[in-house]
């Protein structure tokens, strides 16, 4: 059936059965205890009804915006159709030549291997001594190790290793399903070139930033050596026109050490151009802007007039979806869970500084709302509220790590810690109340905080308790489900009764630490599945928290697994430890109710069918999306995979030409695909977004970026460019996209 006339017939079922619920992304869409609004909006990612815009951008006013860049020699004049816009101040486009032989890496970086390197002006195929220059883009794929463990791929690297040694994926002779990268060549005391053609439609000045791993580095600009730092920015002036930039890299390191370790990825360089002043902006299709007190995943939710998300360490924030102002501002704490004897029993320690911690709402709502606007906050807001969100973030933690540890340790252990933040959990609603969750810690003790308000931000209820937190901490968001609020926290599956916070029952489970709960239905039975991390997926009833069925199938990332017509969709099913790591799987839900059922596997695909091809571990944080039968999966390194679940077969699998960068904490592509009317919107780390028609085969619709330096990014992204964590949420002709600076309203404007 035609999506928009499956919407239009959705649309007018709910009207013959007096429901309230019109289909997510409708701007009549309001939740209700029957239909409430939380992660991914109803959990599906999906939003039919939704119109927004296809383009929109937020781009540094002036000089860097106007730059182009292109590999190929370019003829004299304006750019023509082969530059690209300088986007996130990154060169993608090189021509590289080499390698050539260096003894002394060190001392061989002032030999000359082009007999004239400073006055070059090469194209590709050009000669460049024994060699010739060949025209590379970068992207993933030419990244010689994707260990997100590590540092390698937190930039897009010119990585020689990847263009001179050869690259393969092997088969272990004892077992043909354990597929490692193996890597070959003497690249041991070499060194190569790299250049790109810069053009400027005005003489000025930026800033030059080159990064490297090797023995040692040159540059020139315009033919003119540059004294440069590694990965410290230097100021360069360019010229009017077309301007030619080379960098010289040698390398010391062989493929393989000694002891048999790897040791690729040591030669490798990075190159970016930044306003030389502080930055200001032009935009399009952008509403408004609203502050954020700091970075976290949880996703926002539309309830009505208002939008919700969680920010900072534990603020609950509600923002008025007409004009971006905060409408109320809380951060929670244990204090807040205590009875009125506790409270007594610890007033001359807490009181005080709960107090103020209040003060520091309301003075941040007031900073915040003075500086919403479409083009955000200016120079002199955005350091006052930087010190102001610091002190508070500070002050808060502190709170958590001294006062309340001193207290009692084991029932008050910090909230703080998670990775991201302690705020990474969606808030839910039923329409008349929004629910929250909060806290966790990271690897051992930690605290959460369960909350209710009403839409006003008067505080219903909390519960608080020290339930600890996985490896990677505690982002599970919580969910409604028949009179229920659910939350996964570690080791405890937890329903408390919505209106008082009552708990109705609880559940121990596996450890669990990324996937929240979502709904499913065995025969007329409620439940909900947990995919408890590195274990196993369970099967809860939602009456009395029962376990029902399980699968031990062995899980790797922090992705939530998603469900469609009674089948659960895994994308990271653990396989081994090597770089076809993990597989695609399928789970059949139970279609009758019981206490001993199975949740069956039907069909599994290996890595190497349906992933890209990863030189390290994949590692998976995005959910997957549904639409028409294929699903679509998305790695932490911005591989996407298309799969067939009817067919039990790959599709495609593709890396995306995205700003993506990631390892350890900086998580790359890690918002999940999502469905609004039509189309499929992608975002990356870096806030771009790829929009794209769902189907058979990859079709980009439109592309769009939002450049915003951060100086008080705490997410490593180069550039201090902000990152984007959260998922897109589309209600009518707009979308609420979160960042770690800011909140954005994208919608079309005159």
């Amino acid at each position: 059936m035609n999506r928009l006339i499956l919407i239009a017939t959705l649309a007018t079922c709910f009207a013959a059965a007096g429901q309230d619920a019109a289909p997510l992304g409708s701007t009549t869409y309001a939740p209700s205890p029957e239909h409430p609004v939380g992660w991914r909006g109803d959990g599906t990612g999906r939003y039919p009804a939704a119109t927004p815009p296809l383009t929109w951008s937020r781009r540094v006013q002036g000089f860097t915006s106007e730059l182009k860049y292109q590999a190929a020699k370019p003829a004299a004049g304006a750019p023509g159709p082969d530059a690209k816009p300088l986007e996130y101040f990154t060169l993608k486009d090189w021509l590289i030549a080499g390698p050539f032989n260096a003894p002394d890496p060190a001392k061989d970086i002032e030999t000359d291997f082009l007999k004239g390197e400073a006055a070059i002006e090469p194209n590709t195929g050009d000669k460049a001594g024994d060699a010739a220059w060949k025209m590379i883009h970068l992207g993933m794929d030419n990244q010689s190790n994707h260990a997100h463990n590590g540092g390698i791929c937190r930039n897009l690297n010119l990585d020689f290793v990847s263009f001179f040694a050869t690259i393969s994926r092997v088969k272990d002779a004892k077992d043909p399903t354990n597929i490692h990268t193996k890597y070959e060549g003497d690249l041991a005391n070499k060194c190569a070139y790299a250049h790109t053609y810069v053009y400027s439609p005005a003489a000025g000045d930026a800033m030059l930033t080159v990064g490297y791993a090797g023995a040692a580095a040159r540059a020139w600009l315009n033919g003119k050596p540059l004294t440069f730092e590694n990965n410290k920015s230097v100021k360069v002036d360019l010229a009017q026109g077309w301007n030619r930039l080379l960098l010289k890299l040698s390398n010391s390191t062989a493929l393989v050490s000694s002891s048999g370790a790897s040791n690729m990825s040591t030669w490798r360089l990075f190159a970016y151009i930044t306003p030389s002043k502080p930055a200001t902006y032009e935009s399009k299709n952008i509403a408004w802007m609203t502050r954020v007190t700091g970075r976290s995943m949880s996703n926002p939710i539309v309830v009505g007039d208002r939008i919700f998300f969680g920010s900072g360490v534990s603020d609950l924030t509600c923002v008025n979806k007409a004009d971006g102002k905060v409408r109320w501002l809380h951060a929670s704490t244990p204090w807040d869970a205590m009875t009125a004897e506790e409270k007594a029993q610890n007033k001359d320690k807490l009181e005080s500084q709960i107090s103020q911690l209040e003060q520091f709402d309301t003075e941040l709502v007031a900073m915040i709302n003075a500086g919403v606007s479409p083009q955000g906050l200016s120079l002199a807001q955005q350091t006052e509220l930087d010190k102001k969100l610091k002190a508070k973030a500070d002050f808060e933690r502190t709170l958590h790590k001294t006062t309340f540890w001193s207290i009692d340790p084991k029932r008050y252990p910090p909230m703080t810690g998670n990775e991201v933040s302690s705020s990474n959990a969606t808030p839910c609603s039923d329409g008349a109340r929004v629910y929250w969750a909060s806290g966790g810690g990271m690897k051992g003790p930690g605290a959460s905080v369960v909350c209710c308000f009403d839409l006003d931000g008067k505080r219903l209820w909390t519960y608080h308790e020290a339930f600890g937190a996985a490896e990677h901490g505690l982002h599970t968001s919580p969910i409604l489900v028949d009179g229920k609020l659910i939350y996964a926290a570690y080791k405890t599956l937890i329903a408390f009764d919505p209106p008082t916070g009552k708990i109705l029952w609880r559940t121990p489970t596996p450890e669990s630490g990324g996937a929240s709960p979502q709904v499913v239905k065995v025969g007329n039975e409620s439940a909900v599945y947990v995919a408890h991390i590195g274990r196993v997926v369970g099967l809860y009833r939602v009456s009395d928290g029962v376990r029902i069925a399980a699968n031990d199938m062995g899980l790797f990332g922090d992705s939530t697994p998603i469900t469609e017509g009674g089948v659960i969709y895994v994308a990271d099913k653990f396989k081994r430890w090597a770089d076809n790591n993990v597989a695609f799987a399928a789970l059949q839900i139970p279609t009758a109710p019981g206490e001993k059922l199975e949740l069956k596997q039907t069909f599994e695909l290996d890595s190497d069918q349906v992933y890209v091809p990863m030189r390290g571990i994949a590692y998976f944080v995005a959910s997957s999306l549904y639409v028409d039968g294929l699903v679509y999966s998305l790695d932490m390194s911005g591989g996407l995979s298309v799969i067939d679940v009817a067919a039990k077969a790959g599709v495609y699998h593709r890396w995306l030409d995205w700003y993506a960068r990631y390892d350890r904490y900086l998580y790359g592509a890690v918002a999940c695909p999502t469905l609004a009317g039509k189309n499929i919107f992608l975002v990356d780390d870096a806030g771009s977004t790829i929009i794209m028609t769902p189907g058979k085969e990859y079709k980009e619709v439109a592309r769009n970026i939002i450049e915003n330096t951060f100086p008080a990014s705490e997410s490593g992204n180069p550039c201090r460019q902000e990152a984007f964590y959260s998922s897109p949420v589309f209600e009518g002709s707009s979308i609420y996209l979160k960042g770690e600076e800011y909140l954005y309203c994208i919608r079309e404007t005159k």
